[in-house]
Parts: structure tokens; C-alpha cells; sequence
């Protein structure tokens, strides 16, 4: 790699930082700020350096790895860094599994991911489907011509589908719903800025509001569940969490950090892949063709999702198309070999999964919108790990991946089965890059029943 040092028995630096552009502790987060996000700096970062590269996290040596090969040699690391994940602390707050490494963090994670088995999955299929229809009734009220706000709607059904999922019937209610959605738009817009802002004494008040707003609903399920335990088929997320530790703290930090880390995700995945089949009508009629072959008028089920081959290959190339997810990282206490180079212990390794989905080597035109790309035999001849949106190392990849994929192939499957959408002026939405990518603008479409 060009501008690599040689390695020797003292850990050398993978490559040459880029010279932050104001020297300073802050290392290279002005350049991370001016290049608009982590993903775009990280782009221009391997392309100017490769697939294995480094820059300062302030005052952090910091690696990024962006190929399938260098992410096989990291498929052991367990541990986050919590030198990147540390600006989040104000909103996951100290206590959050987030912020536990080792065989502590491992274990809790082992016990919360009950909640996203096969079974547990199958279960919440049937809250899924509640809400997609009712939304879709919804729709079907709507005159002809009006124009539907997508975002809003992708938004809401995913934060329901969340919320019931994790915490269950107790967040049925849409009063309740209403006011965490209050309380949970101050911390995403903080969490979002986190990235290239300092929190300031005015915002870091904003943000305990909107903090307090939710943990005041979340304390009144935790003690009604407490009180009236439910039955071993109606265990829920916030269940599992009460039961794992009786330190209130704890349950709310982790009952916070999963709604933000399942919701958002699929919310702007859903957002994006109505965005690219309205400006793919042909995508859009091969996945009602689907939905008439495979399930005709019955609901997606745990056993019949599998057949939705194309609704799935429609949601993969979203989350490509659109670097849904764009980094990981995880970190070690020990030197280690990456490649033909030694890593400093303690020096966080990013996985720039979106500049992995961007490699034009693996995906040729990778801007353009094509689920064929995971078709069976696409699929076969790609290297394993290219393509990996959930994550991969050590086993704490996101553990919702059929939690997510169910709740937005009904979310399709109901929309596309009753309508044909259309976009609005033929709008031309980007992708604003943060710690989930979201569309930039409000997407607006008008609808068609079939």
C-alpha cells in the first residue's frame, strides 16, 4: 500500500495519517466534519490509500479496513472501541450493553438475543402485519391525487413495529407511542450531530428532556411488567432485560439503545427502497408478481418468507445502494497482525461497510440500483463478507437481521399487493450520511390502487 511503513517488532503505523487540515488534538475530525460525514471521509480516505488505512480520531491512531479479505481476519474481535463510541454516552448513557467489552459484554448480549430467535421472530410477525395493514387502510382513505409523505410514514410504522416488539402490548397505545416519538426526535437529532458537533450546555439540556420524556414511559412497563410477569410465549425484550439485572439504570440504558439501534435502520431502509422502486417501476411490478405467486392472499408468515426471493433482494440492494449502515469497529488489548501490517493494541479498527458496498471490483456501476445483483447466482461467485450490512465480528453483529428483514417485507408486501406509487416531480433524493443514513429530503408520492 502506497505510503505503508514496514513493519517491525514495534508497532508501526499501518500508513501515514492524512495531516489534519487545522492541527490540533482533534486530529481529523474538522476533516471528518468538512467532508460532510464518517462515510465520505472514509471513502476519499481508501481511495487515496487503499484498502487498509489510518487517520487520527482526534487524538486516537485510528485504522479503517474496507475489503472482504480484511474483514475475515477480524471476524474474532468482540470488543467496541470506546474511543469512537464514547461520544454517544450522553444518550446510551454509562450503562448501556454498548459500553461492556469483554466476556461481560458477551454474555449479556447472549442473554438479550433470546429475544430475536427464529421463534421469538415468528411471533412478531403478527404485530408487524397489524400495523401494515393499518396503515395501508389508511391509504386506501387517501383521494386520488394527494401526495403521501413516505419518510413519515417509513418512520412510524418501524418505530411501532419497534417498540411493540420490544416492550409489547404495553406500547399498543398511541397516546404513549406519541409522546416516546417526542422524546426520541430530540435524542436522534442529537445523536446525529454528535458526529461533527461538540454538545454544547444548551443541547446537552435538550437532550436530558427528551431522555427523561422516555424514561418515565419505559419505568411505567418496566413495573407493570414486574407485576403482572407475562407467560413464556408473550416474553418480550424488556422482559428478558428486567430479568437479567435488577439495576433500574441498566434496564433503561439498554431498553433505549435497542429501540435506537432497531428502528432507524429500517425506517430509512424502508424509506429508500419505496424511493428506488418508484424510480424502478419495474422493480416495483416484479415484487407484486412475487407477492401473487408466492403468498396470493395470505399474510407473510415465518414459514413462507423465505419464498419472497426478490422482496429480499429488493431490501439487500437498498441497504447497498443507499449505505444504510455505513461503519462498524471493534477494537483489541493486544497488538495484532492485519494483513501484513501490525496494529497497535487499543487502536479501534472501523469496518467501512459502505465503502465496502461501493467497491465498483465487486459491484460494477455501484450507484446503480440493480437487486439482481443478489439473485442465487449472482450471489454465488461473490467473495463471502463483501456485502455485509448487519455486521460480522465477533459475534456481536447486530442480532435483529431477521427481526428487521421481516418487519420490512410486510411492510412491502402490504403497500405494493394494494398499490402502485409514483414519485412526486421526479424527485432526486440523496443520501445524508450520519450514524444511519436518511434521505435528504421528505420523499412525496402519490398512489395508484390496483
Amino acid at each position: 500500500m502506497t505510503g505503508a511503513a514496514v513493519c517491525s517488532t514495534v508497532c508501526p503505523l499501518v500508513c501515514p495519517p492524512p495531516s489534519p487540515t487545522f492541527p490540533s488534538r482533534e486530529g481529523n475530525l474538522a476533516d471528518i466534519a468538512s467532508a460532510g460525514s464518517l462515510h465520505e471521509f472514509l471513502l476519499k480516505l481508501h481511495q487515496d490509500h487503499g484498502p487498509i488505512a489510518a487517520f487520527w480520531w482526534g487524538a486516537t491512531y485510528t485504522v479503517s479496513i474496507c475489503t472482504h479479505d480484511y474483514f475475515k481476519q477480524q471476524r474474532t474481535a468482540a470488543d467496541r472501541p470506546l474511543d469512537l463510541y464514547g461520544l454517544y454516552r450522553p444518550l446510551f448513557g454509562d450503562k448501556s450493553c454498548l459500553y461492556e467489552n469483554g466476556e461481560a459484554g458477551l454474555q449479556r448480549r447472549r442473554a438479550y438475543d433470546v429475544a430475536f430467535s427464529h421463534a421469538a421472530c415468528g411471533r412478531y410477525l403478527k404485530h408487524f402485519q397489524k400495523l401494515a395493514n393499518r396503515l395501508v387502510e389508511g391509504w386506501g382513505e387517501v383521494p386520488a391525487g394527494e401526495q403521501i409523505p413516505v419518510c413519515e410514514h417509513t418512520s412510524s410504522y418501524a418505530l411501532r413495529a419497534t417498540l411493540l416488539a420490544l416492550h409489547g402490548e404495553d406500547m399498543n397505545d398511541d397516546a404513549t407511542v406519541n409522546d416516546f416519538m417526542r422524546g426520541y426526535r430530540v435524542i436522534w437529532d442529537e445523536m446525529e450531530l454528535l458526529l461533527t458537533e461538540p454538545l454544547t450546555d444548551e443541547r446537552a439540556k435538550e437532550l436530558e428532556k427528551g431522555k427523561a420524556r422516555i424514561r418515565a414511559i419505559t419505568d411505567t412497563i418496566v413495573e407493570r411488567r414486574k407485576q403482572n410477569p407475562p407467560s413464556e410465549d408473550d416474553r418480550h425484550f424488556i422482559d428478558i432485560v428486567i430479568n437479567y439485572s435488577p439495576d433500574a439504570e441498566q434496564q433503561f440504558c439498554d431498553a433505549l439503545g435497542y429501540v435506537i439501534a432497531g428502528f432507524h435502520t429500517t425506517g430509512n431502509m424502508l424509506a429508500f427502497a419505496i424511493y428506488y422502486m418508484c424510480k424502478n417501476p419495474e422493480v416495483q411490478e416484479k415484487v407484486h408478481e412475487e407477492i401473487v405467486q408466492v403468498l396470493g392472499d395470505d399474510d407473510v408468515t415465518i414459514d413462507n418468507i423465505p419464498y419472497l426471493m426478490y422482496t429480499h433482494q429488493v431490501l439487500q440492494e437498498t441497504l447497498r445502494c443507499a449505505v444504510v449502515a455505513p461503519w462498524a469497529a471493534r477494537v483489541r488489548d493486544v497488538p495484532f497482525i492485519l494483513g501484513d501490517y501490525v496494529i497497535p493494541k487499543h487502536a479501534p479498527v472501523i469496518h467501512a461497510l459502505g465503502v465496502a458496498s461501493k467497491n465498483a471490483d465487486v459491484f460494477p456501476e455501484p450507484d446503480k440500483f440493480d437487486p439482481e445483483r443478489f439473485s442465487p447466482k449472482n450471489s454465488e461467485s461473490r467473495p463471502p463478507l463483501s456485502f455485509i450490512p448487519f455486521g460480522f465480528a465477533g459475534k456481536r453483529k447486530c442480532p435483529a437481521e431477521k427481526f428487521a428483514y421481516g418487519e420490512a417485507a410486510i411492510f412491502l408486501v402490504a403497500v405494493c399487493r394494494k398499490f402502485r406509487l409514483a414519485l412526486v416531480n421526479d424527485q432526486d433524493i440523496q443520501q445524508v450520511h450520519g450514524f444511519v443514513t436518511h434521505p435528504s429530503d421528505e420523499i412525496w408520492v402519490t398512489l395508484t390502487k390496483r
